[in-house]
């Protein structure tokens, strides 16, 4: 029973990563089909967002699909080529997700703080869990087995933080959105599903975390009944 615990708790995480990508990809894929009446590009449309309270902010280009995000220690707002010149609801929801992070950080947002806040913690964590769980195996040892548990629960922790961040900012996007007309009425439900699908994969990310955290735990026990 215990091993087939183990096995589906396992093929949790890899099911819900797929899904997500699946899900997410299909809905970029059809937005980006729907070309916005305001004409703008991505790029046109985030100086215009920043222009209206957000000085200090720079925006530029990075290789790569869907590279998008925003760098709080430049101050800089990165977007992908295909979204920085692109005019697709879909471009454009992207890049008004990213300008709500630029507003997080310069409104001091609580849980924009508390996750830049724990991102040194959780990349130590993310490196440590592995060298833990190593050293337990090599030297047998119950100690070290269970630090990389709590290392590893420290990376499923700076997931749950990231979540409300993400959520967040794809609520100011819908704001930011209407307000400065970038998308008509018809066009905002499209943009609403981007960032949803966008935001499910935050939320599986957290999920996988949570679910690995079992997986590791309970492979640990396993081998300490044998």
């Amino acid at each position: 029973m215990s091993t087939a615990i183990y096995l589906l708790v396992a093929a949790v995480p890899i099911g819900l990563g797929f899904a997500a990508r699946f899900w997410v990809s299909a809905v970029f894929r059809k937005a980006d089909l729907v070309p916005a009446a305001s004409g703008a590009t991505g790029l046109q449309a985030a100086r215009q967002l920043l222009a209206g309270g957000c000085p200090g902010v720079t925006v530029e280009t990075v290789d790569g699909e869907l590279t998008d995000h925003y760098d709080p220690r430049a101050h800089a707002v990165r977007l992908s080529e295909g979204v920085a010149e692109s005019t697709s609801v879909a471009a454009l929801a992207v890049v008004a997700h990213e300008v709500g992070h630029v507003i997080q950080d310069q409104t001091r947002d609580r849980t924009f703080r508390f996750q830049r806040t724990v991102v040194p913690v959780a990349s130590f964590c993310s490196y440590g869990w592995i060298v833990a769980i190593g050293a337990g195996i090599l030297l047998e040892s119950a100690g070290f087995l269970v630090l990389a548990v709590m290392l590893f629960a420290g990376v499923a922790a700076f997931h749950l933080a990231t979540l409300p961040v993400e959520l967040g900012a794809s609520r100011q996007a819908l704001s930011l959105l209407a307000a400065e007309g970038l998308v008509t009425a018809g066009e905002l439900p499209v943009a609403r599903r981007v960032l949803r699908a966008a935001a499910f994969t935050y939320l599986v990310a957290a999920l996988v975390a949570i679910t690995e955290l079992a997986r590791i735990a309970l492979e640990i026990a396993l081998s300490a009944e044998d």
